[in-house]
């Protein structure tokens, strides 16, 4: 995609003075600059029926502050608009100063439900930046749906801010936070995150990435989830993190509270400081989640042994509303053949149960 060719699509748009939808995927487009952005702003001026936009710009690096505010101008107009999603992720060329332009134009929309947003957080564009959204924020009463992606630059005392974002959000239901390479980030910054649940009382789907951020062992998200007990449906993922067994340990003892627990989904993949102990711990608190429809866990080059399958399986048997479970153990050198044959044979018995059991080959 070239200049060119948006100027020549942004000026068919303009005719689509009647649409609902529109979603347009320029990713890589490394040809694509602000002047391909204006023309798309100006065409979305003139479309103010639109109730849904996604356009993803990822990796088209020639984009400025300049194109962003383009299109934030535009949606200015657009009033009736209740979904949002723009990604700028790896445009390093967007900064800060296109927050407080964003912001302006979120005020305006006061019937928004849903918003995601992944930009190039860079150093300065967050403390004032996240003050913008916050007052934005404000105005979006019927805001339901919220996902933020965070690429690198993050760090605890900025995690604290950037919660206060929520604090208005009474409505919310579901939350996306992903987080991937935040070095920045430790057990600390996660605990802050109970701003979140402290404020979030309507929350029902929680989803937290904490890709190799290799700060964070696991042990701080108690605080974070200890209030949010009408969740639903949980997704933690701790892909190339230090998660300990003392930090699934205490992750599990904040787990235990969440009683209304129907699908739970945990990626413990290359944690391996992870062995029996940490996965008793766990197993210990899914036996107390009776609501648990469906679980998948992602054990991926873990310490486990023949004795930590033993406790999953006596942990799934008691849960008599359990209709699906994902379990994947490649990597997990320590289970033994007969651990294997084992576990899947008593697994088999449950008939009732869908299953997707992965082993190494």
């Amino acid at each position: 995609m070239t200049d060119s060719a948006l100027y020549h699509l942004s000026k068919a748009l303009k005719t689509s003075t009647r649409l609902k939808s529109l979603t347009l995927n320029f990713e890589h487009c490394n040809n694509l600059t602000d002047q391909g952005v204006f023309s798309l702003a100006k065409a979305l001026k003139r479309i103010t029926s639109l109730i849904s936009i996604n356009l993803n710009f990822e990796q088209c690096c020639l984009i400025t502050n300049k194109g962003l505010q383009s299109l934030c101008q535009a949606l200015k107009n657009i009033i009736l608009l209740s979904n949002l999603a723009l990604n700028f992720q790896g445009c390093q060329r967007i900064t800060g100063a296109t927050l407080e332009t964003l912001g302006e134009a979120l005020k305006n929309l006061s019937s928004l439900k849903s918003i995601s947003l992944s930009l190039f957080w860079d150093d300065n564009m967050k403390n004032e930046g996240f003050k913008s959204l916050n007052q934005a924020f404000s105005h979006l009463i019927f805001l339901q749906n919220i996902e933020f992606q965070f690429y690198k630059e993050m760090t605890d005392s900025e995690i604290l801010i950037f919660g206060k974002v929520f604090e208005n959000l009474t409505s919310l239901m579901s939350l996306c936070l992903l987080f991937v390479e935040c070095e920045g980030i430790t057990d600390k910054g996660v605990a802050s995150l109970d701003i979140v649940s402290k404020n979030l009382s309507s929350l029902q789907d929680l989803t937290l990435h904490f890709i190799e951020c290799s700060k964070i062992s696991g042990a701080g998200l108690g605080n974070a989830l200890e209030m949010s007990t009408l969740l639903r449906s949980i997704n933690l993922n701790f892909e190339w993190c230090k998660v300990t067994d003392k930090g699934l340990q205490d992750l599990s003892t904040a787990l235990k509270a969440l009683v209304s627990l129907e699908n739970i989904t945990l990626n413990f993949d290359y944690c391996d400081k992870i062995s029996d102990s940490g996965t008793q711990s766990l197993c210990q608190t899914l036996e107390n989640l009776g609501s648990s429809k469906n679980i998948n866990i992602n054990f991926g080059m873990n310490k486990i042994t023949d004795k930590g399958l033993t406790s999953l399986n006596n942990s799934l048997k008691n849960l008599s509303d359990l209709r699906s479970v994902g379990l994947n153990f490649m990597g997990c050198r320590k289970i033994t053949q007969a651990g294997k044959i084992n576990f899947l044979k008593e697994l088999d018995s449950l008939l009732y149960l869908k299953k997707n059991i992965v082993f190494e080959d």
